[in-house]
């Protein structure tokens, strides 16, 4: 017996909300990087994004009328996971001031690895030979494209430390995804990601204040002037923060960590797709295998994903019926 539509209308389209995450993701990543070479400073960059994404969450949820009731045992978990973000954020930040953005990009698709391993770990989904290959295979083709046909890496100042910086920020992201999916199960979506993003930014903002009492440059919080910094800021707002976490938020309240971050494994792959698309870009020999060996990945895991759940459908089925049996009326138990 397979599972009625109505049990997997959610699922099916938590499905096609992460995947549109990967989409602004990658369009943050060609819009934000051309805003960097145009002079725009990162850290005020964040600042202004963190800042004013996290007012407009509130006004949000806020608007969705949900109550800002946050019991006191939950109120270190919340701690947690707006650290984590501030990790994440600030970590990729740092990283790509001492290591190339190949090197940075070679290391995100652990993301889901991690993800997987620490949701195993405090028992909120099965480990499975299918999920790790699945997952495996995504990775391996997300690494491909990043890894084949590299440019010098003679940019990178730094290695060693940026490697540590960045290994902290991708353990951060997976840790983060894990550690919000018990409190999707207690507060709405919309709430869980409004707290941890306020406490993130409020890190956020006591680091970028204290960079700003040694070196302020008016200029700088002005973003140069140029009307294309402001937009990408826009952008990076909107798109991918305020609609991007509340779409990962929203998506996680329905699916298990692991397939949550499968889907970053993607990301290469749009970024690809927009550049053809936007940019005009050709589409090399290594990008085309890569983003293929991802998408197969993804099918595997996203099938396994489905069997658990059919699996689990059919259990609690058979003990429903059981249970009918057991209570209705001249039922005699076998001797």
């Amino acid at each position: 017996m397979l599972l009625s539509c109505d049990e997997f209308t959610d699922k099916d389209i938590a499905h096609w909300v992460i995947l549109s995450v990967q989409v602004c993701f990658a369009g943050y990543s060609l819009i934000g990087s051309a805003a960097m070479d145009r002079g725009g400073d990162p850290f005020v960059f964040i600042l202004y994004r963190e800042v004013i994404s996290s007012f407009l969450m509130v006004c949000y949820t806020n608007y969705l009328g949900v109550e800002w009731n946050i019991e006191k045992k939950y109120y270190f978990q919340f701690a947690l996971c707006g650290f984590l973000l501030f990790i994440n954020v600030v970590g990729a930040l740092l990283a790509l001031k001492f290591i190339s953005s190949n090197r940075f990009s070679v290391f995100q698709p652990s993301i889901p690895c991690v993800a997987t391993v620490v949701s195993i770990m405090v028992g909120l989904e099965k480990g499975s030979i299918l999920k790790f290959v699945g997952i495996g295979i995504a990775v391996g083709g997300a690494v491909l494209i990043e890894t084949w046909d590299t440019a010098s890496t003679a940019d990178e100042s730094n290695v060693p430390l940026g490697t540590i910086i960045v290994t902290a920020q991708v353990v951060a992201q997976g840790c983060l995804i894990v550690a919000a999916k018990p409190l999707l199960a207690v507060y709405k979506p919309a709430i869980v990601t409004s707290v941890y993003y306020c406490i993130g930014s409020g890190f956020t903002l006591l680091l970028c204040c204290s960079l700003m009492i040694y070196n302020f440059d008016s200029d700088a919080y002005a973003l140069k002037g140029d009307l294309y910094i402001w937009l990408a800021l826009v952008y990076s707002i909107l798109v991918a923060t305020v609609y991007a976490w509340n779409a990962i938020s929203w998506a996680g309240s329905h699916l298990n960590p692991s397939i949550t971050t499968a889907y970053s494994t993607f990301q290469p792959v749009v970024t690809i797709l927009l550049s053809l698309v936007v940019l005009n870009v050709v589409i090399t020999t290594s990008e085309l295998v890569g983003g293929s060996i991802v998408c197969l990945g993804l099918i595997i895991t996203v099938y396994e994903q489905y069997r658990e759940s059919r699996d689990d459908y059919l259990l609690i089925q058979e003990v429903e019926k059981l249970n009918d049996q057991h209570l209705s009326p001249g039922f005699e138990p076998d001797s």
